[in-house]
C-alpha cells in the first residue's frame, strides 16, 4: 500500500469483557486523568486501569482491575510479580498490541535489549482524545512504528472505550493501521498481535480449584 492508505487486518477490533462475582452500581462515575505514565481511568474514585504510553517498547494497559478489586493481568515486568506469576517473556505487557513481522522487522520481541542494543519500537505521538464520553472512558491515541535505525515504518490510531454496568467492566479496543510511509506488510507469524497476559492466579496451572466460565453478553 502506498501513500497514507489504510491497512486493514481482520480482528483488529477487540472487546475484552471483565466479569467477576461483584456488582457495580448502575451509572458508575468514570474519571479520566493525565498522569506521568499516560492516562488513568477510575470508576467511582477506584482505579480501573492505566494506559501507559511507553512500556518497554510499546504502549500497554496496566493494571486492569476487575469489579471485585482483583488484578486481571500479569504485573511483571511493569511492577512486582504477583501471586503465582512467572518472570518469563518480559515483552508480554499486560494488554498490548504489536506484531512480529512488519516489513521484516520484529516489533513483538526484544532482541539484545539487555545489552543496550537499539530496538524496534511503537512510539506514542499524542492523545487525540482522553475524556469521559457517553458515560464511558474514551481514549484515542496515535503512534508510529519506528525501526531500531529510527525510520518510521507505519503508524496507527487506537480507539479505546472503557465501560461498566452493574455487573461487567469492558475494554473495547480498535486499532487502525496506516501505511503512512509507503508499502507495509504484516507477515504471517504466531508472534502477535493483540494480546493479554492474564494474572498468575488465572493460569490453567494455577493452584486453585475454582476455575469458571462466563457467558458473555452479545
Amino acid at each position: 500500500m502506498g501513500g497514507s492508505q489504510l491497512l486493514s487486518l481482520a480482528g483488529l477490533s477487540t472487546s475484552l469483557w471483565l466479569a467477576l462475582s461483584a456488582h457495580l452500581a448502575w451509572g458508575a462515575d468514570f474519571a479520566v486523568k493525565k498522569i506521568n505514565a499516560g492516562v488513568e481511568v477510575s470508576i467511582d474514585e477506584q482505579l480501573f486501569c492505566q494506559y501507559h504510553v511507553k512500556s518497554g517498547r510499546q504502549p500497554a494497559i496496566w493494571p486492569i482491575i476487575g469489579p471485585g478489586g482483583q488484578a486481571l493481568t500479569r504485573a511483571y515486568p511493569l511492577g512486582p510479580a504477583g501471586e503465582q506469576e512467572n518472570k518469563d517473556h518480559p515483552h508480554h505487557r499486560s494488554l498490548w498490541f504489536s506484531h512480529g513481522i512488519v516489513n521484516g522487522l520484529d516489533f513483538w520481541a526484544a532482541h539484545g535489549a539487555d545489552e543496550g542494543k537499539p530496538q524496534n519500537q511503537i512510539v506514542h505521538q499524542e492523545f487525540a482524545a482522553a475524556e469521559v464520553r457517553d458515560g464511558q472512558a474514551y481514549l484515542v491515541t496515535r503512534n508510529n512504528w519506528v525501526s531500531a535505525e529510527g525510520e518510521t515504518v507505519c503508524s496507527d490510531e487506537r480507539t479505546i472505550w472503557m465501560g461498566a454496568d452493574e455487573k461487567y467492566r469492558w475494554i473495547d479496543y480498535t486499532t487502525r493501521l496506516i501505511a503512512s510511509e509507503g508499502e507495509v506488510t504484516f507477515g504471517d507469524t504466531k508472534e502477535g498481535t493483540f494480546a493479554v497476559r492474564v494474572a498468575g492466579t488465572m493460569k490453567v496451572e494455577a493452584e486453585k480449584d475454582n476455575f469458571f466460565t462466563i457467558e458473555m453478553p452479545r
